[in-house]
Formats: C-alpha cells, sequence, structure tokens
C-alpha cells in the first residue's frame, strides 16, 4: 500500500482477506481476518495473525526472512 511497505497484499474472498503486512525494522507477518454476513452485513467473526518462526526448537521469530 505504501512506500514503506506496510501492506503487500491482500486476497479477498467473500468469506477471508489475507494480507502480509510489515512492521518495524524486518519483521514480516501474516494476518487473516473472517468474515460473516448476517442480517445483510458483513462481520469480523475471526481474527489470527502470524509470525515466521525457527523450528530448530528455539521458537525464535525468523526476522530475517523476506517475503
Amino acid at each position: 500500500m505504501d512506500a514503506a511497505g506496510n501492506f503487500r497484499g491482500f486476497s479477498p474472498t467473500p468469506q477471508r482477506a489475507q494480507a502480509l503486512n510489515h512492521l518495524a525494522g524486518s519483521l514480516w507477518f501474516r494476518s487473516t481476518i473472517g468474515f460473516r454476513k448476517t442480517g445483510g452485513i458483513w462481520r469480523i467473526t475471526h481474527e489470527h495473525n502470524s509470525t515466521p518462526f525457527y523450528m530448530d526448537g528455539s521458537d525464535k521469530a525468523a526476522l530475517n526472512l523476506q517475503p
């Protein structure tokens, strides 16, 4: 969305939106938002954010990855 890369992608479906977000430094994370239409109004029913991490037992965030 902006030159700093705070929003890199968007894949909408009627029920779900996904985005790849950039936070200060080199931290990238994925956001997923679930929607449900009730009474003619779309409402957010679920939100999930995830950061890649090293699966070496340390469970540390993988800060050096790039999309």
